[in-house]
C-alpha cells in the first residue's frame, strides 16, 4: 500500500461518526475469518450471513444514536469529553446502547429521546431519572407500551383484561404474557378476581407521564 492509499484509508476511518464509532465498540461485531479458498461453501454463506445480520443491526442502533446526539444539541467532540471525564455516564451510556440490541425497533424513537435528553441535561438527578426510566422500558415491545399508555388515560387508572384486548386489538389470551412481564417489572397490578381487571402502579404511571412528554 502506497502512501496515498494509507491516506485515503486514515481519512475513511476518521469519517466515522462519533456514534457509529461508540456503537461499534458497545455492541462489537462477529469474530472475524478469513474466508479463503479452504472454506467450504458453507462456511462462507454463514459467514457473509452473520456479517450481513451484524451490519444491519449496527446501522440500525446508530442511527438511533446519531439521532440522540443531533437532537441534544451538544456537539459530538464536547458529549464524547464528558464521557471521558465521568467513567460511571459513559457505563451508563454504552449500557443504553447495548439494551437496544434487545429492545423493540418501535421504540428507537423513544429511546433516541431519553438518551438525548440524558445528554443534554446538566443535573445529575434528572440524568439518574432518565436512567431509570431507561432500565424500566428496557425490553418492552410496542405493545406493552400501549398497555401502559391505555391504564394512564382511564381516570382511575384500570382496565379489565377484556377491555385492554379491545383497545391494543391483540386477542386476550395471547396479552397474558406481555400483561404478566409489566407486572414482574412492577407497573401494573391485578384485583386477584375474576373477571381480570389490572390497574396502574406508581412506577406505570411514571413511565406514562415520560413517555408522553418525551414524545410531545
Amino acid at each position: 500500500m502506497n502512501e496515498k492509499d494509507i491516506i485515503s484509508s486514515e481519512t475513511t476511518n476518521i469519517a466515522l461518526s462519533a456514534a457509529s464509532s461508540l456503537v461499534g465498540f458497545a455492541i462489537g461485531g462477529p469474530v472475524g475469518a478469513v474466508v479463503g479458498g479452504i472454506m467450504t461453501p458453507t462456511v462462507k454463506l454463514t459467514h457473509l450471513l452473520i456479517s450481513s445480520w451484524y451490519e444491519r443491526r449496527q446501522a440500525r442502533i446508530t442511527s438511533v444514536v446519531e439521532e440522540a446526539f443531533a437532537s441534544s444539541g451538544r456537539e459530538e467532540e464536547d458529549i464524547l469529553q464528558e464521557l471521558l471525564e465521568k467513567p460511571e455516564w459513559a457505563d451508563s451510556v454504552v449500557s443504553i446502547i447495548q439494551q437496544l440490541v434487545y429492545t423493540d425497533p418501535e421504540l428507537d424513537k423513544l429511546f433516541a429521546k431519553i438518551l438525548a435528553s440524558a445528554i443534554k441535561t446538566d443535573d445529575d438527578n434528572e440524568r439518574n431519572r432518565l436512567i431509570v426510566l431507561n432500565s424500566s422500558i428496557k425490553g418492552l415491545n410496542s405493545v406493552q407500551v400501549q398497555i401502559v399508555r391505555c391504564l394512564f388515560v382511564e381516570k382511575n387508572g384500570t382496565l379489565s383484561a377484556t377491555e385492554i384486548s379491545k383497545k391494543v386489538n391483540v386477542p386476550e389470551i395471547d396479552l397474558r404474557n406481555a400483561v404478566r412481564d409489566l407486572e414482574l417489572r412492577g407497573m401494573i397490578i391485578d384485583n386477584r378476581t375474576e373477571p381480570t381487571v389490572w390497574k396502574l402502579r406508581e412506577l406505570g404511571i411514571a413511565v406514562a407521564k415520560a413517555i408522553d412528554v418525551l414524545e410531545v
